[in-house]
């Protein structure tokens, strides 16, 4: 998506908040479709640089600050864990709450998602629009880039019915985010269970249906995992699938010395928090978008309705649609842990791979039976390579032979004419596919 067409998009978006017609979200809704695939722009690595700036931040001021917004993190964390425990005494969690515990909730979370937010160092919120809670019960929150998003989308959402989340099961474990989770009636989803998601689709479909006595909206975000932020990764379809009106919610971060984003592929997480907590103020605008009415066509094709509104919110934050998912979390994960640089080892998604892959007659697996390939390669490449990118002829050879091993299969054959050339990860891996 060009520049020009953003910039219109974010100005047509800021309007509509103040009455435009529905003709021209139409009309906005028709030019935002087509997808933009950026294969040169991995969404995982992170920039960690530590300037002289942010390294005072950290080791000066960070022993002042780091103690006391941690403490006021863990405190805060620990009083709304028990005061949400309260809330829900004498009640079954699993039907629907009376609106007087609901409202008692929204106010506690009012007061203790600011405080969380004032931990993150995010001291200022601009809300643009607001929450349509009368035509839209679905929230799908994007770009999704670090934990705050969870506390700054707790607060903005907690006016009146607060909304309820999707999480992962295993903050079940936990005793304080187990009463937290537990008692809003989040939906936890576990990710290591075949049959999950089916029950989750019926749960949100239980909650958000016409008619239900389910009151709270359901926020989702579709990416499904933290990115650094320059681009929207694909939407996953789950918050699609029903054919409901959503109310796109786009988040964005205003910095100039350090980005807060935080992903699973970051290299050192701990100090990225740290950082986090050390800076003096972060500024953060949440913008309510239009609801968005899908039409006959998004209502029968979940992919294209989620593919649709994944691009409106690209396109409000001035960033490109890319087809990187979820899946390409687990392979640039692997990377990372192994040192290998992202963009220059991963730059093209799973999808695109398989899509080339097939194209050219090999035969491919479930895509959990790739990723599990594509990681062993990735270890086997960075060994071979010794974190290099790039193979040369001799670390081609002793990759292909770790390889053979890991795979059971024959030792490939150095794929190019001349010695002096040098082997990708993509190439790497393509040639073990045909084997």
């Amino acid at each position: 998506m060009n520049k020009d067409l953003r910039s219109k998009t974010r100005f047509t978006f800021q309007n509509r908040l103040q009455g435009i017609d529905d003709e021209q979200v139409m009309a906005l809704r028709a030019n935002s479709q087509p997808l933009v695939e950026d294969e040169c722009l991995n969404p995982f690595p992170t920039d960690e640089t530590l300037s002289w700036r942010e390294a005072i931040k950290l080791y000066v001021c960070g022993l002042v600050m780091i103690p006391m917004r941690g403490m006021l993190f863990v405190v805060t964390a620990i009083v709304t864990a028990v005061l949400l425990r309260l809330t829900v005494i004498g009640c079954d969690i699993d039907k629907p709450l009376p609106e007087w515990r609901n409202r008692l909730q929204g106010k506690l979370l009012r007061v203790f998602n600011r405080l969380l937010c004032i931990s993150f160092s995010i001291n200022h919120i601009e809300v643009i629009g607001e929450q349509d809670r009368k035509n839209s019960k679905i929230l799908v929150i994007g770009p999704h880039s670090c934990l705050a998003d969870a506390f700054v989308m707790g607060w903005c959402a907690s006016f009146g019915t607060p909304a309820v989340g999707v999480a992962k099961a295993e903050l079940k474990n936990n005793p304080i985010t187990s009463a937290y989770f537990g008692s809003t009636q989040t939906i936890f989803v576990d990710r290591a269970d075949q049959n999950a998601r089916k029950r989750v689709q019926e749960t949100i479909f239980e909650r958000v249906k016409p008619g239900t006595r389910w009151n709270r909206p359901v926020a989702i975000l579709p990416e499904g995992v933290c990115t650094n932020r320059k681009s929207v990764i694909r939407f996953q379809k789950g918050a699609f699938e029903f054919g409901l009106p959503v109310q796109p919610v786009v988040i964005e971060y205003k910095y100039k010395y350090f980005d807060p984003a935080w992903t699973p592929a970051s290299r050192d997480g701990i100090r990225i928090i740290l950082r986090t907590l050390c800076q003096f103020n972060q500024e953060v605008t949440v913008t309510f978008l239009p609801v968005y009415y899908p039409s006959d066509a998004e209502k029968n094709e979940a992919v294209k309705f989620a593919n649709n509104v994944q691009s409106l919110i690209a396109a409000h934050s001035n960033l490109p649609v890319s087809q990187f998912s979820t899946s390409d979390m687990y392979l640039a994960k692997h990377a990372a842990r192994h040192g290998l640089d992202l963009q220059e080892v991963l730059p093209f998604s799973l999808d695109s791979f398989q899509n080339h892959a097939k194209q050219s007659g090999a035969k491919l697996a479930s895509s959990r039976e790739v990723i599990k390939e594509g990681k062993t390669l990735l270890s086997c490449f960075a060994s071979g390579g010794k974190k290099s990118s790039y193979l040369n002829k001799s670390q081609f050879q002793i990759a292909a032979q770790q390889a053979a091993v890991c795979l059971d299969r024959t030792p490939v054959e150095w794929p190019c004419e001349g010695d002096d050339q040098v082997v990708t990860f993509e190439k790497f891996w393509r040639i073990h596919l045909k084997t």
